[in-house]
């Protein structure tokens, strides 16, 4: 299709979508909605998949930008959807532009019905959407923008409920990032597991105070009633704490190293006392030895 062409339909949809009384515009990289205070329930197609079958051969990617006319909505969320295998929705959001929108799916009885949903009032979004089509062109690629048209939920079924979307990623409008996790509230949120070759923490305090000459060392016997009161080690979180706070990486290795350098007085301390029982010991083995010989002399 030439340039000229696609101007000539971009034009005229956007005359068609004026007289329909329809509150956006197509632009360049996309169709912009902008609504006041009548903004809110309003539904926009944005796609159509066919059901799950090995005939489906197409993927529909949905790119929304903004939400709130605040900036902190100053981000994208993107849909990754198919419906071969059934219907998948992979999604990402960046910079928090998560506000006063949401993807639904209806069941239009032949197909579904991909929408984005206005869930509030007094915001600007930004739709890109593009069926990536598949099939017997084997070799060739193609990737057709889809026109983003107001779209009436009456008479389809709602299965938006039904559907998992599987939040890949998501960052915040603050910096925080999150990997399988909503709403990250650290710089890096993950609901999983993490592996790495190498973890390294900065922390502004370490143990070495143990072995300063005032550090106020508690006794075997201070520390054995600690336990049998509280059921775990002073300075050291129970299991409920942890459970529900979760831990510090970098303050809970400085707690661990704490009791190992205490172990490491007891330990010390143990070692003279031992030290000290063996020289008496061996002044209890001298007088019975003399004992015995003065015995023995008397005798």
């Amino acid at each position: 299709m030439s340039i000229v062409m696609r101007k000539v339909l971009a034009v005229n949809f956007s005359i068609c979508l004026i007289l329909l009384g329809i509150n956006h515009r197509l632009s360049a990289q996309g169709t912009n909605i902008i609504y006041g205070a009548d903004g809110a329930n309003k539904h926009f197609l944005v796609g159509n998949l066919g059901y799950t079958s090995t005939a489906v051969k197409e993927k529909l990617k949905v790119e929304v930008f903004g939400g709130a006319w605040h900036n902190f909505n100053l981000g994208e969320k993107t849909y990754y959807i198919s419906t071969r295998d059934g219907i998948k929705i992979n999604s990402e959001t960046h910079g928090g532009s998560t506000g006063r929108f949401e993807l639904k799916v209806f069941d239009n009885g032949s197909s579904y019905d991909f929408v984005i949903r206005l869930t509030t009032t007094y915001l600007a979004i930004q739709i890109k959407s593009w069926i990536l089509k598949g099939g017997a062109s084997y070799g060739q690629y193609f990737e057709t923008e889809f026109g983003v048209v107001s779209y009436d939920p009456s008479g389809k079924t709602d299965i938006t409920s039904q559907i998992a979307v599987n939040e890949l990623i998501v960052t915040t409008n603050g910096g925080n990032v999150g990997i399988g996790e909503a709403s990250p509230d650290h710089k890096l949120s993950v609901n999983g597991t993490v592996g790495a070759k190498e973890v390294k923490v900065t922390s502004s305090g370490w143990s070495d105070f143990v072995f300063e000459p005032h550090y106020d060392l508690k006794s075997l016997d201070q520390v054995e009633d600690f336990i049998r009161e509280n059921g775990h080690l002073p300075d050291i979180p129970s299991a409920e704490e942890v459970e529900e706070n979760g831990i510090s990486l970098g303050e809970m290795d400085a707690r661990l190293l704490q009791k190992i350098e205490e172990l490491t007085l007891y330990v010390i301390e143990l070692k003279k006392e031992n030290a000290e029982l063996r020289k008496q010991s061996g002044r209890i083995d001298a007088l019975e030895k003399a004992l015995d010989e003065l015995i023995q002399t008397k005798n």
